[in-house]
Order: structure tokens, then sequence, then C-alpha cells
């Protein structure tokens, strides 16, 4: 009897010792942000309306998941990631927002992307920056955030998005 415990126990050690630890995802930033100055604008395909800017920002509120559609205001949201294992240095980043029409006439509601992660020694980060440049991309509503690695969802947050009181 003693025989099967010893082989039970090494076996569970074992397992313990080659399961990998599930990731750990946590906001680091999270908040409305403001464009200061004016930028250059890009073609950036991997964005909600395939435009982006090189601009100074600063943040205007920390913590909040509540953010008004002021002009050249914007979400900021920077996220940790623990326990990422060598050789993952990208997450599958899905965003969901209200339905925005395109100067082209498309309808954009979803950004569906391989988001580049930085990871060293087992913590990676990234960041997204939006903000609403154009009166087309000021439509209040939700914009969710989910994180993928291959098919588990590891991360699920949403912005409201709200009228600006200008």
């Amino acid at each position: 009897m003693r025989i099967y415990s010893l082989a039970g126990f090494v076996a569970l050690l074992l397992a313990a010792l080659l399961h990998e630890k599930p990731f750990q995802v946590v906001p680091l930033f999270y908040g409305q942000v403001m464009r200061v100055g004016d930028g250059e604008t890009y073609v950036a395909p991997d964005s909600p309306n395939g435009l982006g800017m090189d601009s100074d920002w600063i943040v205007i509120a920390e913590n909040t998941w509540t953010v008004p559609n002021c002009l050249k205001h914007g979400i900021g949201l920077e996220i940790g990631i623990l326990n990422v294992p060598d050789g993952v240095d990208s997450l599958q980043l899905v965003v969901d927002y209200p339905p925005m029409t395109l100067p082209s006439g498309a309808v954009s509601t979803q950004l569906d992307r391989l988001q580049p992660i930085n990871a060293q020694d087992g913590f990676g980060w990234f960041d997204f920056y939006y903000f609403f440049d154009e009166e087309y991309e000021r439509t209040p509503g939700e914009w969710r955030f989910r994180l993928y690695h291959k098919d588990k969802l590891l991360y699920d947050q949403a912005f409201t998005v709200v009228a600006c009181e200008e």
C-alpha cells in the first residue's frame, strides 16, 4: 500500500513541476488621455480607423473605465502579463466598438489583430491608446477589449465612451 502512495505522490509532484502556470493579466494603467499639440498622421492598418498620429499626450483621469468622446481625448490601456512562456511574443487582441463610418463609407466595428507583447523573464506588457481626432470616431458606447492566447480568453474589460460635455 505504501508503494502506491509514494508513486502517487511522485506523479503529483512531477505533474506540478511540469505544469505551466496560467497567464495572469493585470491592467497597469487605464483611463482618459488627451492629445496635446499636432502630430504627423500616418497609415496604420491595425487601428480602428486605419490611421495613426505621432504626437504627445497627457493623462486626464486614471483608473476610470468611463471616458468622454471629446475631440483629441481618448482611451488608454496598459496591460501587464505574468507567466508568459518562453517563445510567446504576441497575443490575439480583439476590440469591439460602436459603429464608425469611415470617410470611405465603410463601417468599422471591430479590431482583431495579433498584438505584439514585450516579454522578458515571464513578464510581458503592451499598451493601446486611441484618440477621438475626427467627428466620425466619437460615437458613444462600449469599447470592449479581449485578449486571447490561442483559444483561451485571458482578459475581458470594457470602457464606456460617453458624450462630451463641451
